[in-house]
């Protein structure tokens, strides 16, 4: 793996081992009548999953390199851009002209908009590309004190795994920096390749900013949109949210 020149390629080898929205998702779409649209597809994760249930999918994303990337997994995978079809765009300004049964915005992409004008528009195209009484279904992480607490002094490990060469390993690490008067996490994700005795040969970082939002914050952003909240989980298990939760999942509905 180029850790260095294959964003894609990192990309997925840091979020391939998560897996629990995907069933989660299934499951919600099973009475979902039409088509779906997903917003921040990323590299097919999740798209490619529903497609070979025999969902389709129109997928999303800003990044050319990571929907050239999600097309050729899909095509690898057997899946045609009648099954999944993607498109490069942006979740805030986009019109398809067509209507969905169901929006995703799955993995926390909806955290990538860092106003609450940018939300707003993001919400709004949602609205406007769903069915009357469409379903919109998102996930965020929520932003508990213990998160928030972590002062970014020095990274934390994620994910730690064996190379390809022998005595090779990749890592993978987080670094917090959180600005609480925007809530906004300018965050660094950091790859480190480790050779025979632990010696680093590579280390790259990539920059992120990621936009947190409250329950209450979240749950008024609906409404406005013009979305019936109908349930909050905590968990892809649909435990019930509390305060301590890792997760916020949305299910709402469009108001007509």
């Amino acid at each position: 793996m180029d850790i260095e020149n294959d964003w894609p390629a990192f990309y997925d080898w840091a979020h391939a081992s998560f897996t629990d929205d995907v069933e989660f998702y299934l499951e919600e779409l099973k009475d979902v009548k039409g088509p779906v649209l997903e917003l921040g597809c990323g590299t097919g994760r999740v798209t490619i999953p529903l497609a070979k249930q025999g969902i389709a999918v129109t997928a999303l994303d800003i990044s050319p390199d990571m929907v050239e990337s999600a097309q050729k997994k899909a095509a690898l995978d057997g899946v045609t851009s009648d099954q999944a079809n993607f498109i490069v765009g942006d979740m805030r300004d986009f019109d398809l002209d067509r209507t969905f049964g169901a929006v995703l915005m799955p993995y926390r992409s909806f955290q990538w908009l860092l106003s609450i004008v940018d939300q707003r528009c993001a919400l709004l195209n949602a609205w406007h590309h769903l069915l009357p009484e469409g379903k919109l279904i998102f996930d965020v992480f929520n932003p508990t004190t213990d998160v928030l607490r972590d002062d970014g002094e020095e990274p934390f490990l994620v994910k730690d795994v064996p190379g390809e060469k022998k005595g090779h390993k990749f890592q993978l690490l987080f670094q917090n920096q959180w600005d609480h008067n925007y809530q906004i996490n300018n965050a660094s994700l950091i790859a480190r390749e480790l050779g025979p005795g632990g010696k680093e040969i590579k280390k790259v970082s990539q920059s992120i900013q990621v936009r947190y939002t409250y329950r209450y914050e979240m749950m008024h952003l609906l409404e406005l949109s013009g979305f019936q909240p109908l349930e909050l989980y905590g968990s892809f298990a649909r435990d019930d949210y509390q305060d301590a939760s890792e997760h916020m999942i949305w299910i709402a509905q469009r108001l007509t």
